[in-house]
Order: C-alpha cells, then structure tokens, then sequence
C-alpha cells in the first residue's frame, strides 16, 4: 500500500458494508485524497501523517479526533 494516493468508500444507496471489527492500523503516509462515508471508528490511526492530503471527506462518520500534532 505504499503507492496508494486515493482511499475511497462511498455510501451506495444507504448501504455502509466496510467493517472494521480490529480497527484500522495505517494510512499511507503518501495518501491525497481519503473519502469514507460512514467511517466507523472514532479517530484515525495514530501513525496517520496528513502532512500530502489534500482532501478528507468522512461524511457521517463515528470521527471524534482527527490526528495529534500540528498541521
């Protein structure tokens, strides 16, 4: 995953069916454009660096934290 720019999950018609039942260990650091509807956990992952993202969409999602540091 190393390579990867562009993360998506789009809500189809109501349906959310990503589960995450061990939650979400990393992001790429490379990652752009990070798009999930209904994101199910409460914060990223703590390794996340948004340091090359140029867009984040998690649209009725469980979020409450986004990331530590500065910006």
């Amino acid at each position: 995953m190393v390579n990867l720019r562009l993360l998506a999950f789009r809500d189809h018609e109501g349906i959310k069916s990503v589960s995450l039942s061990r939650g979400l260990d990393l992001l790429p650091e490379n990652l752009r454009y990070f798009l999930w509807d209904g994101y199910p956990l409460k914060s990223l992952p703590p390794t996340f660096s948004p340091e090359m993202l140029v867009e984040l969409s998690l649209q009725d999602s469980r979020v409450e934290k986004l990331w530590n540091g500065e910006m």
